[in-house]
């Protein structure tokens, strides 16, 4: 990162600098692309000069020339590798006309034109996708082969691979989409949960949490609360409450009471001299400040059973979990001018979650303890 830091500040200094230095020099001191992404800042039809011109004109021959020779040597070794880096080659190329190909016909101020020569590259570009894909596809289909006959991760790698060549080489044929979503199918683990008590709770909380072999949360992971026509599944999960408690709702209060006297207003008094001051009026108000604690508990006690597609068990484990609600207010009674009442509520209303709720916690909480 710091060479390239370094390097960037020196191409800024040599630009801002090249006044003092001849278009030739210029091009001396840098890489062919460097060159033709100055110059073509420099040559334009409104100030062309000659002297640009020409560096813009070698130094885009020189650039086009040795891509074209490094394209050469990729395509005789004719791998999806050398396919790939002929790809970059041509997108390099892609980049360097369109700065170029804007600017034609360039006519300097003594009628000099540069020869600038623009190659096929939208063919070049075709040429490698198509190659590219060409390369790719024994693989893939070799991948889904395996994947056909049970290897998931294989499948996983098709898929991947897919996904790639549609997203940098625009690889849009229907058979990409075939192949992709057939590479989908195969490499899924679906899995059937059996929720005993699935009438009491929630099963999306548990199937958003239970962990297959590391693929949960993701594509790969398909969970069943009910069994589905022509679907195989992989693994059979059983999650059994054993047990299942919830406390009443519990109330810890202690309380208060405070007097204060208030100025509730004044009266004019007059002295001897008949100077009228103001003397406060006060009054004594009283509260009754109550501090509260609302608690409510449960626990559920679960066994989670895992079987292979042949009914094979392959893990058992004894799952405890706990949801907790706890709530800290202070309420008053009595008369709101007191000081003390300043943050309490008015009223003692508690909203307690539903046993059903704090069912549903605990069997969230049970699922996420457990990975397969």
């Amino acid at each position: 990162m710091l060479s390239y830091l370094k390097s960037q500040t020196l191409l800024l200094l040599s630009i801002l600098f090249v006044g003092c230095s001849s278009p030739m020099e210029f091009q001396s001191k840098h890489d062919h692309d460097t060159v033709v992404k100055f110059a073509s800042r420099r040559t334009d039809n409104k100030r062309s000069g000659t002297e640009w011109a020409k560096v813009l004109e070698s130094s885009f021959a020189q650039a086009n020339e040795m891509d074209l020779r490094k394209i050469e040597e990729m395509k005789a070794l004719n791998t999806a590798e050398a396919w790939e880096r002929i790809h970059t080659i041509n997108l390099r190329i892609e980049k360097r006309q369109d700065r170029v190909e804007p600017l034609l016909p360039i006519v300097t101020e003594d009628g000099y034109r540069p020869d600038l020569r623009l190659l096929p590259v939208e063919e070049m570009l075709a040429e490698s996708r198509r190659e590219v894909v060409d390369h790719r596809l024994p693989e893939i289909e070799q991948n889904l082969q395996s994947g056909r006959e049970g290897d998931k991760l294989a499948a996983r790698k098709a898929h991947g691979r897919i996904a790639s060549l549609r997203e940098k080489y625009g690889w849009d044929e229907p058979l990409a989409i075939s192949l992709q979503n057939e590479a989908l199918s195969l490499g899924r683990v679906y899995v059937l949960l059996d929720m005993a008590t699935r009438w009491y709770f929630d099963g999306n909380r548990v199937i958003n949490q239970i962990d297959f072999w590391g693929v949960s949360g993701n594509r790969w992971q398909v969970i069943h609360t009910s069994e589905k026509p022509g679907v195989h599944y992989d693994y059979r999960a059983a999650l059994e409450i054993i047990n299942a408690s919830v406390s009443p709702d519990t109330w810890n209060t202690t309380s208060n009471t405070v007097t204060e006297n208030v100025q509730v207003g004044q009266e004019a008094v007059k002295d001897t001299n008949g100077v009228v001051t103001y003397k406060p009026i006060y009054k004594e108000v009283c509260a009754t400040i109550y501090y509260v604690n609302a608690s409510k508990n449960a626990t559920v006690t679960a066994e989670l059973n895992i079987y292979d597609a042949t009914g094979r068990r392959l893990r058992s484990d004894m799952i405890w979990a706990s949801d907790n609600f706890s709530e800290n207010f202070s309420y008053y009674t009595g008369d709101a001018r007191e000081s003390a009442t300043n943050g309490c509520r008015t009223s003692n209303t508690v909203f307690f979650p539903s046993d059903w709720t704090m069912m549903d916690n605990c069997v969230g909480t049970c699922a996420s303890d457990w990975n397969a």
